[in-house]
């Protein structure tokens, strides 16, 4: 993972089934700042809140306990300076939400009901640290409801195949000059939208999700960024939601981004249901909409072997039947646009 600027949400995988969300955004003052949780969304019972505190601040102690072994594992083992700062900053900004967590949990939370389950046969001095709240540095093993499929994509249904997003409920669909496109959203979750493009009535049709950005917009720019010596010019193809151009910028070198996107209308709707920015305004950043193989042909000729990276975020089916010209395809336009080391 990569820290963002604030504004921050974070995402804990409580169990099986719940996940515990919440917003740190942080408060200008006359002549300070200071961080609050803006907001804390919860599955989890309210009968099981002593249980959510525990989980919460025993996290907490294992990030504090591991303090010292991060910043020496990063000293030996991490060669990229950039990468190791990150590293650094990625542990201390978990470190420091959890600690706004626990304060926010124990000034919100009722812990009564919690803590009456475990004092009907025990000591009320010791119910609540032997019975209710877990351990504090490990999760259970074991449950109840063992993952049998992605539960992120699929459900069992009679042939074993049904895909889950298919019944999701649409919030938008507007159809543009070259294809249908709609959002849909997950009721069980309310910080998860996705895009479906052209046959929408199919599961093939889905593109993106705002939850898939951690395995596969991540992976898909800084995995390749580790083998390059600098990320200063970059181009993709594809990329219409605007998700990955958000993972491009936290580049602090970056000098160019340049986007080849068949559909502006993608970008724009993208924004509004994603909350993915197009950064239209930044004088780094060029979209170039239309065909990306008559695109290919209009870049300036003296772009050709200057970008460090080049990605092609389109599906397999769609680049593997279009060329650039008639003898140069999409991988090969790719390659002469890369620099030595790109």
């Amino acid at each position: 993972g990569i820290l963002q600027n604030f504004p921050q949400r974070w995402k804990l995988k409580y169990d099986f089934k719940h996940v515990i969300g919440f917003d740190l955004e942080e408060q200008q003052h006359h002549d300070h700042s200071k961080l609050r949780v803006a907001s804390f969304s919860n599955d989890i019972a309210a009968t099981h809140s002593l249980d959510l505190f525990g989980y919460l601040r025993g996290h907490l102690r294992r990030l504090t306990n591991l303090h010292h072994t991060v910043h020496q594992r990063a000293a030996q083992d991490v060669q990229s300076s950039h990468e190791r700062q990150l590293l650094l900053q990625l542990h201390e900004g978990l470190t420091i939400a959890l600690q706004h967590a626990v304060f926010y949990a124990q000034d919100t939370f009722d812990f009564s009901a919690s803590a009456s389950k475990g004092t009907t046969s025990q000591n009320n001095n010791t119910s609540a640290n032997t019975t209710t709240t877990p351990s504090s540095r490990y999760d259970h093993l074991t449950t109840t409801h063992p993952q049998r499929t992605n539960v992120e994509v699929c459900v069992h249904g009679k042939n074993g195949d049904s895909y889950d997003f298919v019944s999701f409920p649409s919030v938008h669909t507007t159809q543009s000059q070259y294809q249908k496109i709609k959002f849909i959203a997950d009721p069980r979750r309310q910080d998860d939208t996705c895009l479906m493009l052209n046959d929408v009535s199919l599961a093939d049709g889905l593109h993106t999700c705002i939850s898939y950005r951690s395995h596969y917009h991540e992976n898909l720019v800084h995995m390749p960024a580790r083998y390059t010596k600098q990320v200063k010019r970059v181009l993709f193809i594809g990329g219409g939601d605007s998700v990955m151009l958000t993972e491009f910028l936290k580049y602090p070198e970056l000098e160019l981004v340049v986007g080849l996107e068949l559909d502006q209308q993608v970008l724009r709707s993208s924004f509004r249901h994603f909350g993915a920015k197009p950064h239209f305004s930044n004088p780094k950043i060029q979209w170039w909409f239309g065909d990306a193989s008559k695109s290919l042909q209009m870049l300036p000729q003296e772009w050709y072997g200057t970008f460090d990276l080049v990605i092609l975020d389109v599906l397999n089916d769609v680049w593997e039947k279009m060329n650039v010209t008639q003898d140069m395809g999409f991988i090969d336009a790719a390659t002469l646009l890369l620099n030595d080391n790109g």
